[in-house]
């Protein structure tokens, strides 16, 4: 049996709530409103006038069995299809929220009375490894640099602002 790659399709019912604030004279205007926004593909758009408020997906209730059915078979030296815009969609904000939450912690390290937070550091350099994948970073040292050249040339650093810090 040759190996060939299968795309496989799993749907489970699911339910999907939103709810959007509506600026309408009656509720029967604002419902009128929302499915105009919907049938015009614009009710998720978020706008002053209409703010997303709630927007989630959960499993229907009951004893819904999954289904799983391939959709697609193809020799194994091919590629798999790219991914849906939805699903780029996803990963990229995602990839925007680890890099925010990385800025965050940058900032949060950096307590200007005590020196860096190590714990704080840490994480930020660690989300920040997850966002920008190897080949991206731009980094380019100019000697050879080891993990404990890194540490030494820190320490010096928080060594001499202590000093300078002692002194004043």
């Amino acid at each position: 049996m040759e190996l060939q790659k299968h795309i496989i399709e799993c749907t489970r019912p699911l339910v999907r709530r939103v709810r959007v604030g509506i600026l309408a004279g009656s509720p029967e205007h604002a419902e009128r409103k929302a499915r105009r926004l919907f049938d015009q593909g614009e009710l998720l758009a978020d706008g002053e006038q209409s703010p997303v408020l709630l927007n989630e997906c959960s499993e229907a209730q009951g004893e819904a069995a999954v289904e799983f059915k391939v959709v697609e078979s193809r020799p194994i030296a091919e590629k798999f299809p790219p991914a849906h815009p939805s699903v780029r969609t996803e990963k990229k904000r995602a990839v925007s929220d680890d890099a925010y939450e990385a800025c965050q912690r940058l900032l949060a390290a950096m307590t200007p009375r005590w020196g860096p937070d190590l714990t704080e550091l840490t994480l930020a350099i660690e989300l920040a490894r997850k966002v920008v994948p190897r080949e991206d970073r731009m980094y380019v040292p100019t000697r050879p640099r080891n993990k404990q050249h890194l540490v030494d040339d820190w320490l010096e650093g928080v060594r001499s602002e202590l000093e300078q810090k002692r002194g004043k």
